[in-house]
């Protein structure tokens, strides 16, 4: 099976088609999308990187700062600031590693997961309306590309 151009696929000029424009698109996109989810998040307090950080911690279960690092893609003193502020928040807790004495094990607390479903629902509305006109099949392609450009860095 022949794949057609993209430029078809798309609907768009190739001419369009160039690394400004959709630089540009992108970065657009991007914006949007973290104003909404900041919004979304602003009732409960949360950041965008400490919503994900809970959302890990959440889905799954307790884990080292240093894998937490791992996970966002991020260095280990930006975890110890967002687990500082989380632990403040009480929707986060310490506990020591019972394998290594220095190291300490974050696990979300109750709390968090009372307000997970109240968050998700809140952040799926508004992400919702920035995928208005969306076909799903079209938001699950959307997923698939942005999975093959981390797999491909």
């Amino acid at each position: 099976m022949q794949k057609e151009p993209i430029e078809k696929v798309l609907n768009i000029d190739p001419s369009q088609l160039n690394a400004y424009s959709v630089g540009l698109l992108q970065g657009r996109a991007y914006r949007a999308l973290n104003i909404h989810l900041n919004r979304a998040l602003f009732e409960y307090d949360l950041s965008i990187p400490e919503w994900k950080l809970i959302g890990i911690l959440c889905e799954h279960g307790p884990m080292r700062l240093a894998e937490i690092a791992d996970r966002l893609s991020v260095e280990a003193p930006l975890v110890t600031n967002l687990i500082d502020n989380l632990e403040k928040k009480e929707l986060i807790e310490r506990k020591n590693d019972p394998n290594d004495r220095r190291a300490k094990i974050i696990s979300p607390t109750k709390a968090v997961n009372k307000m997970i479903p109240l968050i998700d629902t809140k952040v799926k509305f508004a992400m919702s309306k920035l995928l208005a006109g969306s076909e799903r099949i079209e938001l699950m392609h959307y997923i698939k590309v942005l999975q093959l450009i981390v797999n491909n860095s």
